[in-house]
């Protein structure tokens, strides 16, 4: 489900500052994010789950945490 919101969220479209597109993709990608941060929490995440974690990450602008998620799967 994690995976679906952030494929669903890369596909829309921002477009001249548009900012119900902006916050609706924001919106899908924190919910993705919380998600995967859930699936970890469980256990249950593997390095595809892991992945995603750092590309939703970094669109939120949260490089830090996707940094430190790289780090843990070197």
């Amino acid at each position: 489900q994690a995976l679906s919101l952030a494929a669903a969220a890369e596909k829309m479209k921002v477009v001249n500052g548009n900012t119900k597109a902006r916050t609706q993709k924001g919106a899908r990608l924190l919910e993705a994010a919380q998600k995967l941060i859930a699936l970890f929490n469980n256990g249950n995440a593997g390095i595809a789950a892991a992945m995603t974690y750092v590309r939703v990450m970094s669109q939120l602008g949260k490089r830090r945490q996707a940094v430190e998620m790289m780090k843990q799967l070197m």
